[in-house]
């Protein structure tokens, strides 16, 4: 029936017309480009969409119309203008002219044929089949691959203007910046099939993948460097068996990476790169450099292991570059590196490529956390929102000299400090108050690595009723500073103070 015809993309009603134009015998190139694919079988990327492609072409073709009378902005046909082309006739051919053919052809040879044509899948028909056509009978080469990539969905339609469900990149890369968003576009699903973009999935790359696996092994591991051997990268004693598997598992992890990005399987890349983060992550926690950095004849040790933990983080930041490339320069930049890492050529990318000797800077948190309802705030049109109104500080309640004379403060080193699992913000510290050691729990993972903790000094209150956190008893409280975000900043000492000394 007339009213069930309608474009299952815009929803809009399709009606019937007709009209006078010239046509491209397309049905004459049915053997030639089953031929053509059958001799070149990774023509089409992924390979189900080489399927559809020679399904549909074994099916029959008909002859192309290639121009309108009724439309009037296109390019007239030469001696006929009355008719203009059709824009997929001539659209697709700006691959070749755009490539310089017919005003430079030194460029034109240079760049054609093209290695990949890159476009959605609701356009392969016209580059898979339509296009080869076109060249088959200019007499031109054919693009070595066309790969038709899947859609971004929006609660599980198709992003249009026209549906008004499309998203707001501003806003993220405003957050955010553009890697995180290229990682997770590229991560998320594999290229060819639809994915649908939630808010929650790309936090959750985001403070996961990002923050917590790569920011906090980059950042955790200068923060040793610095702390244990004044920002130098130093020669460690002989490789152990487990610090061998960093160095070889990173040279087979190079080889798959290429591999993987050549055969444009990007979010297989970026799985793999993340399972050897988790590797050396394991790596850098068995071997507790915290532990080793307090005895002088480990030193040697200490140099070896964070050795192969920031040359692994080297190579790392490599094969990333082409997904984050600004992330992965900053990397090299702490790292000590001069040069560009796009100066690098994949060959001579090796894991002891990181010289002894250099100096790396201080790191900052290079993918800071964000949660939900701060972003899902961030994100609300301000047009839209009211004004905060403005919060007014708690007023506390007067107490005397003699109540406060009652908190029993001191001073307190940390020995130790660990994650609690299951938690994002929780740290189990065990500090020394000069007669005794405590067990406390703090809300401050957020803001602190547990290595660099150990050996740091601060303010604890040593009077207060314990507590039982996860499980965990907290028998003292430290004080810290609470800034935006709910992040705490603890002030620590500069100077040599004995633990258990008292604060008054």
């Amino acid at each position: 029936p007339e009213g069930d015809k309608v474009c299952p993309d815009c929803g809009k009603r399709a009606v019937v017309v007709s009209e006078e134009c010239y046509f491209f015998r397309l049905s004459a190139y049915q053997e030639p480009l089953l031929k053509f694919y059958g001799e070149n079988p990774g023509f089409v990327r992924p390979p189900g969409r080489m399927n559809e492609v020679v399904s549909f072409v074994r099916q029959g073709l008909k002859d192309l119309g290639i121009t309108r009378t009724t439309v009037k902005w296109g390019i007239p046909v030469p001696n006929d203008p009355k008719h203009t082309i059709y824009v997929w006739f001539d659209a697709l051919h700006n691959y070749v002219t755009g490539a310089g053919y017919d005003w430079d052809m030194k460029k034109f040879e240079q760049f054609w044929p093209a290695d990949i044509h890159l476009i959605g899948k609701d356009i392969l028909r016209f580059h898979a089949i339509f296009w080869p056509a076109f060249l088959m009978a200019a007499g031109f080469p054919l693009p070595h691959t066309v790969c038709g990539h899947g859609w971004w969905l929006k609660d599980e339609a198709k992003m249009s203007k026209s549906k008004g469900n499309v998203l707001d990149p501003h806003v993220i890369l405003k957050t955010f910046g553009p890697d995180p968003l290229r990682y997770f576009l590229l991560r998320e699903i594999p290229i060819g099939v639809d994915g649908n973009f939630s808010h929650e999935g790309f936090l959750h790359r985001v403070n996961s993948d990002l923050a917590n696996d790569l920011g906090n092994l980059v950042h955790r591991t200068l923060t040793m460097l610095l702390g244990y051997q004044k920002g130098v990268i130093e020669e460690g004693d002989e490789e152990q068996g487990k610090d061998r598997a960093i160095r070889e598992g990173f040279e087979a992890l190079k080889l798959r990476v290429a591999e993987l990005y050549e055969d444009y399987a990007l979010s297989k890349a970026l799985e793999e790169v993340w399972a050897y983060i988790n590797v050396v992550n394991k790596y850098l926690a068995d071997n507790e450099p915290w532990k080793l950095s307090q005895d002088e004849t480990k030193k040697r040790r200490l140099a070896r292991i964070l050795y192969q933990t920031a040359a692994a983080i080297r190579g790392i930041a490599y094969l990333v570059y082409p997904v984050m490339p600004e992330s992965a320069q900053k990397i090299w930049e702490l790292l000590g590196e001069s040069k560009k890492i796009a100066e690098e050529p994949y060959e001579e990318c090796r894991f002891d490529s990181l010289k002894t000797g250099a100096k790396i800077q201080r790191p900052s948190p290079l993918f800071p956390r964000v949660a939900l309802k701060d972003f899902l705030q961030e994100e609300a049109p301000s047009a839209a929102a009211a004004p905060a109104p403005t919060k007014q500080e708690e007023r506390m309640d007067i107490i005397s000299f003699d109540e406060f004379k009652r908190l029993d403060l001191r001073v307190a080193e940390i020995l130790k400090a660990e994650r609690v699992p299951g938690t994002d913000k929780l740290l189990r510290l065990e500090v020394s108050i000069g007669t005794e050691k405590r067990t406390m729990v703090a809300g401050v993972a957020d803001t602190y690595a547990p290595e660099e903790m150990a050996g740091k000094k601060l303010i604890v209150i040593v009077n207060l009723k314990p507590a039982v956190i996860r499980g965990i008893e907290s028998q003292a409280m430290l004080l810290a500073a609470e800034i935006s975000g709910g992040k705490a900043i603890i002030p620590f000492f500069d100077r040599d103070v004995p633990a258990g000394a008292k604060v008054k």
